[in-house]
């Protein structure tokens, strides 16, 4: 039997909040009087493009940035129009796809811009780009050396526009950070030569969130918010941090409660041995569903107002909690993974993003986008 795949069967599920994702976008708007341009790959940050980017098309944000040319397919296979940049500079063979379907290509090697002048000749129109300039991250763009011989380049194109010339900082999230001073400089230095010779384009752009919530360069004129869009920036202590509203809620439900003697082992090789007679809760999600693996006998869970420890090894559909302190816990409970409980007393507790990769010993950026498609989203107002 073909089941509706949008039909609720497991309680598995993230929520996502289209309220708190347009509060967001406000928060970044009052940082920057930039032109923004929405970083939604990755299925948004994990939070589900089908239901983040209509949103934000709507509220007129001016771009969208993704990284795979499926992602740029995607977001007009729903009708929207706005402007797409593809962030990645390789494009394994699929320039002729993005010309057909007004994507905008970030170019980072004299043979993609030769390729797209070519390309362009050919369909006789015109292909607006970003060139992507490489001030010190050095995983893809033009780098310094080539800078005289790609103004040279520039000058004889006909069918490409240059719309735009971007860098990405490698240390944006610290702030005093010297690299970021010396980046800066080699981007205005490009600037400067490429203005003695032709109009500016159109955008000038290297803030990612954390650049956006620590400084503002004047010179720039546009801003890709990625993460701040989704509730979360890496400047854990900016005061405009704290306006920003978590949009994913992650929850789950517990299966199974079992009591068990003290002395036993808990899950795949012992690695959690029970100290007390305990009551073990089997809980409905593993790490093919983005729980990540790394979260065994490190994270937390919280369930009727209260935080319950994980233990044992994550599993890859199935993962456990210790619920002995909180005798309310029964099967059915429903588990916040992400997101905040409340008992009936008032009392809450709340998990972030954040909270997960501190355990994780990783980011949050990971663990929001490791959250798999058998999760189901569903979009609140």
């Amino acid at each position: 039997m073909v089941t509706n795949q949008n039909m609720l069967i497991r309680e598995t599920t993230a929520h996502i909040d289209i309220g708190a994702l347009l509060s967001n976008l406000g928060v970044i708007r009052r940082c920057s009087q930039s032109a923004i341009l929405a970083v939604v790959k990755a299925n948004a940050y994990g939070h589900g493009l089908a239901h983040v980017a209509p949103a934000l098309a709507d509220a007129g944000v001016e771009m969208f940035g993704v990284a795979l040319i499926e992602e740029g397919l995607s977001l007009r296979a729903m009708g929207i129009h706005t402007p797409v940049l593809v962030m990645s500079t390789s494009f394994a063979n699929g320039e002729q796809i993005m010309i057909e379907h007004d994507l905008t290509p970030l170019i980072g090697t004299f043979e993609q811009l030769e390729h797209f002048e070519q390309l362009g000749k050919n369909h006789q129109k015109q292909v607006t780009a970003h060139i992507d300039l490489d001030t010190g991250v050095h995983r893809q763009g033009f780098l310094p050396a080539t800078w005289p011989e790609l103004i040279h380049r520039i000058a004889r194109l006909q069918f490409v526009k240059i719309d735009g010339l971007m860098t990405h900082y490698a240390n944006a999230d610290d702030v005093p950070s010297p690299y970021n001073d010396k980046q800066r400089e080699r981007m205005n230095a490009f600037i400067s030569a490429y203005s003695a010779r032709f109009p500016l384009p159109r955008f000038l752009h290297a803030e990612n969130t954390a650049a956006i919530l620590s400084h503002r360069d004047p010179h720039f004129n546009l801003v890709r918010p990625g993460l701040a869009l989704y509730g979360y920036s890496s400047i854990l202590d900016s005061s405009i941090s704290q306006e920003l509203k978590p949009v994913l809620e992650w929850s789950t439900s517990i299966t199974v409660v079992r009591s068990l003697p003290a002395g036993e082992p808990v899950s795949y090789n012992g690695l959690f041995v029970t100290s007390r007679p305990s009551r073990i809760a089997t809980l409905c999600v593993g790490y093919a569903d983005g729980y990540l693996r790394n979260f065994s006998n490190q994270a937390y869970v919280s369930i009727h107002g209260k935080r319950a420890p994980i233990v044992g090894r994550v599993c890859m559909d199935l993962c456990l909690c210790d619920v002995t302190d909180i005798p309310e816990a029964q099967a059915g409970s429903t588990v916040f993974l992400i997101g905040k409980s409340q008992n009936k007393n008032g009392d809450t507790h709340s998990i972030t993003a954040n909270d997960l990769a501190a355990w994780g010993n990783t980011i949050s950026h990971d663990v929001l986008t490791a959250i798999s498609s058998r999760v189901l989203r569903i979009k609140q107002p």
